[in-house]
């Protein structure tokens, strides 16, 4: 027998839940990727508040690698819970899971929030939501060609680089680049070239050699490859556009646009 919008418990403590037509239901929070530590991931978390085992589904707005920090609000995720056996929890009980989750235990702890009941039309915008939108991200860069201080600096004042292709690169929009599907990953990523778009480049010299570059670029760009160029398969790259070669030492996501608002 179909209940809308109630949990069916059977002797077998089997439960069926429908929201909104669909026989399972959903978490949404605006940022967060589970852990490590399994005992603190979300899924677990909420087989915890219930009884038996239940199965979830993970989803997320793209992925980064997993030696990327996600700075900034975060990123929107989906927790899918599967066959329910229990689906209604007070607003308490939400943010008692969030408490759970957030418990601090290291460097590589995660926080999530804004934890929160929604529909599985929230996937599809999610989808859609990876691969349309712009993201932010900062790393850090070295080059082998010296940057160019300006001579003008006084003597005894730290250096001031004004460098003629860093400010090129500055007055560039929309840089259009064609990345072969990289080496790292070609194992088990089909080969194909890909026309992706950096939106904006600011390069922020940290001395002669080494670099802060915060860059805004198309969802779904290999970042670290537009960086140092993976050996041609991406161009035009950054040491192209700054005539040296470079490499990338560490990436974040500074930030992303939010599923919150077209849901």
């Amino acid at each position: 027998t179909k209940n809308r919008n109630k949990c069916i418990y059977t002797d077998k403590d089997a439960v069926i839940f429908y929201f909104a037509m669909f026989d399972f239901f959903f978490f949404q929070a605006e940022d967060g990727i589970r852990d490590a530590q399994e005992s603190r991931g979300l899924g677990d978390v909420y087989k915890r508040q219930v009884k038996g085992f239940g199965h979830y589904k993970f989803h997320t707005a793209g992925r980064e690698d997993v030696d990327v920090r996600m700075l900034g609000t975060g990123r929107p995720f989906v927790l899918e819970i599967l066959s329910p056996e229990r689906c209604n929890f007070t607003v308490e009980e939400l943010r008692g899971m969030e408490e759970v989750v957030n418990r601090v235990d290291g460097d590589s702890a995660v926080h999530i929030h804004g934890l929160a009941y929604t529909n599985a039309a929230v996937t599809v915008a999610l989808s859609k939501h990876s691969s349309e939108k712009k993201k932010a991200y900062r790393c850090v860069a070295w080059s082998s060609r010296k940057i160019k201080i300006d001579p003008h600096t006084p003597k005894d004042a730290p250096p001031r680089y004004s460098d003629p292709l860093i400010d090129k690169l500055h007055s560039m929009t929309d840089i259009v680049v064609k990345q072969t599907t990289p080496l790292r990953v070609l194992h088990r990523r089909s080969l194909l070239a890909r026309d992706k778009i950096i939106h904006s480049v600011k390069v922020t010299p940290i001395n002669e050699h080494w670099m802060i570059v915060d860059m805004e670029t198309q969802a779904g760009t290999y970042v670290k490859e537009f960086v140092h160029g993976d050996c041609g398969r991406t161009l035009p790259n950054l040491g192209s556009l700054l005539d040296s070669r470079t490499d990338i030492i560490q990436l974040d996501v500074l930030g992303m646009s939010h599923l919150a608002t077209e849901c």
